[in-house]
């Protein structure tokens, strides 16, 4: 803003910004030599003018630009008549009645209408997306993407990748980044830890991590030597065909990754468990989607607590996935119910259980293995009901959720 003088001196006053569509409050105030605006409660500027000079305000206003000159009127402007609204008008503190200007009885308008806005409301609807501030001109809107993670016209487009692979295939190394699974849909990013730092060498449907020997371009390339052989160490093996592929994992923590005991529960009186994680469900669910392979490490170790009441097949342990179904099977299990990966290999304490702890011993044993079944994941709750009996006791340990590979990102073979 700024206030004119006679000859070439000019008082300026910090710009607001007032054209981006809302309706602000404009209080000006003039007294003696000494000028100040107060924009939406907040003073913008106070100057006092120089010279010896006071100000007197007359009986003519002129609101939003000066008339034609054939109103003989000696008001100037060196900007363009106001494009907009008004409404609310005081001077000195007292309302004016713009239909008493619209009759006739009180001032002069031209070029405007009264007792409506013509102004197009274009931020209605809200075309900026993911949280973008919407203004506008008189003409045109525009979408301020400021700290959304989007950018673009209306804030469509996500700055971050949707992978950890993808980081991993720019060069990254290991460590948190913003995640945006869904690219530039409506979830947003979420905080994560890409681990970039494992490789491996594929036979068959076998992987053995190997060593880096050559890094070239982001490529890696193992040599094998003639008649190697893989060795416990997981130094190379000599193998007529095999490929390589970097692999990049994303590790997604929660609440409850220490191991918690249990005792004194029953049916009536379970242990809940309850797992939160650093993303919302929906952003876990669009980074499961987009992933090759997911997995999560659930150890449950025993004491005279079984999985389940071999007498009825009732569960008396059981945990919760994304779904919100109730899951039976337990980790390094195939989903089948009621099975623990002791009994897919047969290597049980007890050949008539599918489960260790469903033998119901004395001493401290475990089901323990990574489940791997994409649509459950993650695990969202675990309930025990079978620790109310003497020498009873449980325990379990929830690993974060791993997963690995862009299913829509290019994979890269030698």
């Amino acid at each position: 803003m700024e206030a004119l003088r006679r000859g070439d001196d000019h008082a300026h006053f910090t710009r607001a910004g007032l054209n981006d569509g809302q309706w602000h409050s404009i209080s000006f105030s003039a007294k003696r030599n000494h000028l100040s605006v107060v924009v939406d409660g907040h003073v913008t500027a106070a100057s006092p003018l120089l010279g010896p000079e006071q100000i007197y305000s007359g009986g003519t206003y002129y609101f939003g630009g000066c008339p034609d000159k054939s109103f003989g009127s000696k008001c100037t402007s060196p900007v363009g008549g106001f494009q907009g609204c008004m409404r609310l008008i005081s001077i000195s503190n007292e309302m004016v009645d713009l239909i008493s200007v619209q009759q006739g009885s009180l001032g002069n308008f031209s070029d405007l209408q009264i007792d409506s806005c013509g102004i197009s409301d274009r931020c209605l609807p809200n075309y900026c997306e993911h949280g973008g501030a919407c203004s506008q001109s008189w003409s045109v809107f525009h979408c301020n993407c400021t700290n959304t993670g989007y950018t673009g016209a209306t804030c469509h487009t996500s700055i971050y990748e949707q992978s950890c692979e993808a980081y991993k295939h720019k060069g990254n190394t290991s460590g948190f980044y913003y995640i945006d699974s869904d690219g530039s849909g409506p979830l947003g990013p979420s905080l994560l830890y890409c681990n970039m730092t494992e490789l491996f060498l594929l036979e068959s449907t076998t992987f053995y991590p190997v060593p880096l020997l050559v890094s070239k371009s982001g490529i890696t390339i193992v040599k094998p030597r003639q008649n190697a052989e893989l060795t416990s160490d997981g130094l190379l093996s000599f193998f007529p065909h095999f490929c390589i592929q970097e692999t990049a994992w994303t590790i997604i923590q929660h609440n409850g990754s220490d191991l918690t005991r249990v005792r004194n529960t029953d049916p009536e009186n379970p242990h809940t468990g309850v797992f939160e994680y650093v993303a919302s469900m929906e952003q876990l669910q669009a980074t499961i989607n987009r992933a090759e392979h997911c997995e999560q490490e659930l150890a449950y170790y025993c004491k005279k607590s079984r999985l389940v009441n071999q007498e009825d097949g009732t569960p008396l342990s059981w945990w919760v996935g994304r779904t919100n179904e109730t899951q039976t099977y337990w980790g390094g299990s195939s989903p089948d119910p009621q099975k623990c990966a002791c009994g897919l290999e047969g290597s049980c304490t007890d050949a008539h259980y599918y489960c260790n702890c469903d033998a119901d011993r004395s001493e401290w044993t475990n089901d323990t293995g990574f489940l791997s079944y994409k649509e459950h994941l993650p695990v969202t709750k675990i309930v025990i009901t079978d620790t109310g009996r003497p020498h009873s006791e449980a325990a379990y340990q929830l690993g974060p959720l791993l997963c690995q590979g862009d299913t829509k990102s290019p994979q890269f073979f030698y």
